[in-house]
């Protein structure tokens, strides 16, 4: 279907009947900044409320509870492209939907609803990186730069025409926890920014090169073991990448212990196997990883909560040549 990106008849800029698909954190700084617009939203769709916790009580999506609170109208289908939600929304009438994280894929049938398309968030400078895990891919990589695309769906995964880019700077102490936020809130701005392009045709929608792209895939648990015959930094940005969930982890003596944060220790030290405890006094928990050694900065015991190495070592004992991760 070719999308009509073209300018108000009357030569000025109108508002845009957005429908909004998101559901976790992740897509709420673009609704909220959505509602400060002149463009309407007729409606968010998110994901049904799902059993959380002990009790298993029905808990609503971020993007379910922001909408309420803002009076919108809000539709949890099971599946949003069944033929029921679709005549749903062609009764709305949307200009053009925004997806950001929604949590499903989208049909053709659906796909060609509104008459601007469907405008897609996604946190990677496409077609680096795409598929579910953008963030912490980047991070793992060591990258220091990522960013935000807005783009048209289509029936892929994260192959659509781009539409626009902006780039975010990765520091070398960003977590998964401070990238999420900081992209968040740029993907926010970024997605204002398209839908505006689109009313005045300044934005022309441009194919992807397949050549260049990087595929993600889900995380798994062997994710989160520490795997000490890696160097320094690839167990730094590993530990970064999986902060604030779902951690990282390893082992003492038939103990886990999660390791939260770690730097990287600079001065000379001898030999020994990787996962080797070198130095655990005065603070200082050292272990052996290739070609150097990693310095493990806040921890947390099985059973225990999150705490700095020093706060650790006062009520744990570590013996050195100790290995872990055995």
């Amino acid at each position: 279907m070719q999308h009509d990106f073209a300018q108000a008849s009357n030569g000025e800029s109108a508002h845009v009947n957005i429908l909004f698909l998101g559901t976790p954190e992740f897509a709420v700084p673009t609704l909220k900044l959505l509602t400060q617009t002149r463009h309407r939203i007729l409606a968010a769709l998110t994901q049904p409320d799902r059993p959380k916790g002990r009790g298993m009580k029905l808990i609503p999506s971020p993007v379910k509870t922001i909408a309420l609170e803002y009076g919108l109208l809000v539709m949890q289908p099971e599946r949003a492209s069944s033929a029921f939600v679709i005549e749903e929304i062609r009764n709305l009438n949307p200009d053009a939907a925004v997806v950001v994280a929604y949590g499903q894929i989208l049909r053709r049938d659906f796909l060609d609803l509104p008459v601007r398309g469907c405008i897609n968030l996604h946190p990677s400078l496409l077609p680096r990186y795409r598929g579910p895990t953008p963030i912490q891919s980047a991070i793992m990589a060591g990258d220091h730069i990522t960013g935000v695309t807005t783009m048209l769906l289509d029936e892929g995964m994260d192959t659509g025409d781009i539409l626009l880019q902006r780039e975010v700077v990765i520091h070398d102490d960003d977590t998964l926890g401070t990238m999420h936020d900081t992209l968040a809130g740029a993907g926010a701005d970024l997605m204002v920014e398209t839908l505006g392009a689109l009313e005045m045709g300044s934005a022309t929608p441009r194919k992807q090169d397949d050549s260049k792209a990087t595929i993600t895939r889900k995380l798994t648990r062997e994710d989160e073991i520490i795997n000490w015959n890696r160097s320094p930094e690839a167990i730094h940005n590993l530990v970064r990448a999986l902060d604030p969930w779902p951690g990282c982890a390893t082992t003492y003596r038939g103990e886990t212990l999660k390791v939260w944060k770690v730097g990287p220790w600079d001065e000379q030290t001898r030999g020994g196997e990787p996962g080797e405890i070198i130095m655990s006094a005065r603070g200082l928990l050292l272990v052996r990883a290739a070609a150097g050694a990693v310095r493990l900065l806040e921890v947390q015991p099985q059973g225990g909560r999150r705490m700095s190495v020093e706060e650790y070592l006062r009520g744990h004992a570590l013996e050195e040549g100790g290995v872990l991760g055995k």
